[in-house]
């Protein structure tokens, strides 16, 4: 009997260690189920790679031009192509399965919108299964957005959410059934990185991110803004007697955390080169407290059963804390004041000093990967279609 062929559409290949991180734990999960994964993204070679298993691109991103009718000519020319070649690439597959990646966070309808709305069509109109499987989602203020949100979540035979944000996105987006599917966690708590056996609790983790600010008339001034706020903070920290090392959540980030070692001017603050799960959770594990500004690097802290604070950009990184029960402080990217936090620092130190909040922390992830457990016979289920074993 052959196996079953599943198309896995995301970011995935793209230098986000938190996409991979997602994409990681799925593909865990399928192996020895029958399933031979097929990864579907745009840099299918880099993904192959990291992943080792095969990799499709659906298509490419459109071709910029400085004219408004050259601009709209190549979108409408690249996205008639990317849904011609979501129906051949489709037809080749017995399910599609939408996972994590933040696809339908976008606010653009013709970027990653479009992209899962067209492979939604493509899956309903070839009778094949579309999981839509814990995904975040935000309330998207342009209509066609919200359509294509809507649409593709109405063509999906099974959804999940990853907090009740997302599912209260949907719903305002017009997916009333919404507010009947099941909410569960992020796909990437599903993963057991080792652990350190040691914990500094003088070493303090700062998570950076390449923030320019969302739709700012000068985004130069809010990301320059952002660069010397995190340099003040970690001298204010330096200046407490505190470790400090930066990480970084995604390949693009590395210049940011560049400039900021460079305003510190401190040989003692160093940029950790980790990049995987296992590294990154590993060194988390050694400190007392991670600054995480990325979603993922929040998510990564709490595997590593180490308290955090946040510094966000919007508020799922909230919505996750809380729903693990964990002590949830956040902070928004484009304000938060270097010395509030550097005091927020001294105060979750203080209160982990008998690590009380490291236990919460530990529950809280079992609580999650409890959840993802129960939920994964029925997502296997809907990802598995009988009809799509092939003699």
């Amino acid at each position: 009997m052959a196996r079953t062929r599943v198309g896995i559409w995301g970011v995935f290949g793209h230098g986000n260690y938190g996409n991979e991180a997602t994409l990681t734990a799925l593909l865990r999960r399928l192996g020895g189920t029958g399933i031979s994964p097929v990864i579907l993204t745009e840099e299918p070679e880099t993904a192959a790679r990291l992943h080792g298993v095969p990799a499709r691109r659906v298509g490419v991103p459109a071709e910029t031009s400085s004219r408004r009718w050259g601009r709209l000519t190549a979108t409408m020319t690249n996205r008639a192509g990317f849904l011609r070649r979501a129906f051949g690439i489709v037809g080749s597959l017995d399910s599609v399965v939408i996972a994590g990646s933040g696809a339908l966070e976008h606010p653009y309808a013709f970027g990653f919108p479009f992209e899962v709305w067209s492979l939604s069509l493509a899956a309903k109109l070839l009778r094949r299964p579309f999981v839509i499987l814990n995904v975040g989602v935000d309330h998207a203020e342009r209509r066609l957005t919200r359509w294509m949100i809507r649409r593709s979540g109405s063509n999906a035979s099974y959804r999940s959410y990853r907090d009740t944000r997302s599912q209260e996105a949907m719903r305002r987006n017009g997916l009333r059934r919404a507010a009947q599917d099941p909410v569960v966690t992020d796909l990437a708590f599903d993963l057991t990185p080792p652990l350190a056996e040691q914990r500094d609790r003088n070493h303090v983790l700062v998570g950076i991110i390449d923030y320019w600010g969302a739709n700012e008339r000068s985004p130069q001034s809010v990301h320059d803004s952002y660069v010397a706020r995190c340099a003040e903070l970690i001298a204010l920290l330096r200046a407490d007697g505190h470790r400090v090392t930066i990480v970084v959540g995604d390949d693009c980030d590395r210049p940011t955390a560049r400039e900021i070692t460079d305003r510190v001017d401190d040989p003692g603050v160093a940029i950790s080169p980790a990049s995987t799960v296992d590294d990154l959770v590993g060194l988390m594990s050694q400190c007392g407290l991670v600054i995480a500004s990325r979603y993922h690097t929040l998510i990564m802290a709490q595997m590593a059963n180490t308290p955090s604070l946040s510094i966000g950009y919007t508020e799922k990184h909230l919505a996750m804390l809380r729903q693990l029960g964990v002590p949830a402080v956040h902070r928004d990217a484009a304000a938060f004041d270097p010395g509030e936090m550097r005091d927020l620092v001294r105060t979750a130190l203080e209160e982990d000093s008998d690590g009380s909040n490291s236990a919460k922390v530990e529950r809280g992830v079992a609580l999650a990967r409890e959840r993802l457990a129960e939920q994964w016979p029925t997502a296997l289920a809907a990802i598995t279609p009988e009809r799509g074993r092939r003699p």
